[in-house]
């Protein structure tokens, strides 16, 4: 009896350790809070973020490349390489500072972006943004829609409702959803502080209303979601060589990794990764988890799941 049973757990592990590898998404949606730091997630309010993170695996030991400003990070994250190969360097770039070592037919760096518009040319590509810095970092040729939100100051939740919208009409393929907070507040009222954590608060909400945007357009069980930053902050600023605005926020809502944890017949809930990964590898991390077909990739990028240093949680 004892080996009848353990047999039928051997197979029914296996069944669905092999339906977790081959499974892949058809939908990928990168929501971006610019400026997050890995320091606050334990103290944020952040009940949708936190749901996301029970229900898939997660670090708060990303990296920014350095300088920990906003557009070399937002580059090395939609470029999937440092700022030694595509050549932006400074928290404003526009163009490369450095000859990029290559481009594309649009003469920019290759980015998730165009690879996935080679690959899929009907593919639905849409980036919709507050700082308009972003702009100039994923060739915007390669995009069925891009598009500046109105001032968030006014207009505070126009680009939850600008997401939300695109997603339920065009269920696209590839979609980033760049905020630009928490980094403003940060700037004006400094890190760390309630009026930080208050707009975590509001950024969560905003979160919460675009997953259910997806759910709505039909493709909540078919996606990725992933949740990141570009650099985090210390008082006032960023940019420096502190860990405060080094280490960021990575949540991935792959939860069909979770199969490799089976514990008496109850499945682990969310995986922590133990890895310190870099901004540069969220395009490997974009190419493992979805069936998107992307086929540039750079020396630069480092594929962490399913590694044996993972190291996994469970709530029993």
């Amino acid at each position: 009896m004892k080996k009848n049973r353990l047999f039928a757990i051997l197979i029914a592990f296996f069944t669905f350790s092999c339906f977790a590898q081959n499974w892949k998404a058809d939908h990928v949606f990168l929501i971006g809070l610019d400026g997050w730091g890995a320091y606050s997630v334990e103290k944020a309010e952040m009940p949708n973020v936190k749901t996301l993170m029970d229900a898939g695996c997660y670090t708060l030991k990303k990296r920014s490349v350095l300088p920990s400003s906003s557009a070399v990070n937002w580059a090395s994250m939609f470029m999937g390489a440092g700022p030694e190969l595509h050549g932006y360097t400074e928290w404003g770039s526009k163009t490369p500072e450095l000859p990029s070592r290559v481009v594309n037919e649009h003469h920019i760096f290759p980015t998730i972006f165009s690879e996935l518009r080679k690959a899929v040319p009907d593919a639905e590509i849409g980036v919709l943004y507050e700082w308009d810095g972003i702009k100039y970092l994923v060739d915007t040729l390669a995009l069925n829609y891009h598009v500046q939100a109105p001032d968030y100051n006014l207009y505070p939740a126009a680009l939850c409702e600008m997401a939300c919208k695109y997603i339920t009409e065009k269920k696209p393929v590839l979609t980033a959803i760049c905020f630009d907070n928490p980094d403003h507040v940060g700037h004006v009222d400094g890190h760390d502080t309630p009026a930080y954590y208050a707009k975590l608060k509001e950024l969560d909400g905003y979160v919460g209303r675009i997953v259910d945007a997806i759910k709505e357009a039909g493709i909540y069980d078919n996606s990725i979601i992933i949740v990141t930053a570009d650099h985090g902050g210390i008082n006032k600023g960023h940019g420096g060589k502190t860990m405060q605005d080094f280490l960021t926020t990575f949540l991935n809502l792959y939860y069909r990794l979770t199969y490799f944890v089976y514990l008496n017949y109850k499945r682990c809930q969310f995986l922590r990764l133990n890895n310190s990964i870099l901004n540069s590898t969220l395009f490997s991390t974009i190419k493992l988890s979805s069936r998107i077909p992307i086929f540039f990739m750079t020396d630069k990028t480092i594929l962490f799941i399913n590694k044996p240093s993972i190291k996994s949680k469970c709530k029993m």
